[in-house]
């Protein structure tokens, strides 16, 4: 992020694979996807931690004035899903901080560092921070993961979350530790959760793991976190919320 003017700077792409150095070069990697401006297959590595800067101690930095806004786009929409290989490299993207609300009959799909996903490879992260949801009514919101919110054939492997979600208003559906809503293939591979799920009103498939899946392969994978809701009766679980087939 420029000191002056809050630009973010380009991530430099080298031998086809864009280089991810900082938190402005994410912004930008995950605005140019979502506007088309760079193919949804792209591929990129991160060369270093990343600090996003929008929260601090898992609330947002309160940030002012529009040059300042910190809330994490999401890399991969549900009109442009993000299918590319996204390499970590063992290295932490850090004061994640997503916030969405939605009042209208639309339904909002996919929030999380990866928004939506189909295809795409990801591995070797470490991410810590907070998706906060307002939600009005019933299933505005749905699939939302501290990785990945909806993932389509997608393999996440060796990645940890520390990201805190929380929920007020309405009901929320399909919330994971790493990924929100898995299916259609892929694998969710050697995965810890740390971080705490703390949800209003929403007991519809909730995981440490993976709130919600169908026919994606869960291995080797923990919760070291917490996962909680007042809703009396759901889907709730450790892991995993809600399977229709197999893990």
């Amino acid at each position: 992020f420029c000191s002056c003017c809050d630009v973010l700077q380009p991530a430099k792409e080298v031998d086809g694979v864009y280089q991810i150095t900082n938190g402005g070069q994410l912004f930008w990697f995950a605005e140019q996807l979502g506007s088309g401006a760079i193919a949804p297959n792209s591929v990129a590595t991160a060369t270093a931690d990343i600090n996003l800067e929008g929260s601090q101690n898992g609330q947002a930095a309160g940030y002012t004035g529009i040059t300042k806004d910190r809330n994490f786009p999401g890399i991969g929409t549900s009109s442009i899903q993000y299918g590319g290989t996204f390499t970590g490299g063992g290295y932490t993207i850090s004061d994640l901080y997503i916030e969405r609300e939605n009042e209208t009959a639309t339904k909002t799909d996919g929030a999380g560092l990866f928004g939506y996903t189909n295809g795409a490879k990801i591995s070797g992260l470490t991410v810590k921070g907070q998706i906060s949801i307002h939600g009005n009514g019933h299933r505005q919101i749905e699939n939302i993961g501290g990785v990945i919110g909806h993932a389509q054939d997608t393999q996440l492997s060796e990645t940890f979350s520390y990201v805190n979600i929380g929920s007020t208003g309405g009901e929320v559906t399909h919330v994971g530790g790493l990924v929100g809503s898995a299916q259609s293939g892929g694998s969710v591979f050697k995965c810890m959760y740390f971080g705490s799920i703390d949800l209003n009103n929403t007991g519809d498939s909730i995981g440490g793991i993976v709130g919600y899946t169908q026919d994606t392969a869960i291995s080797y994978c923990a919760n070291h976190g917490s996962v909680k809701t007042d809703f009396k009766a759901g889907f709730v679980g450790g892991i995993l919320g809600l399977s229709l087939i197999h893990i």
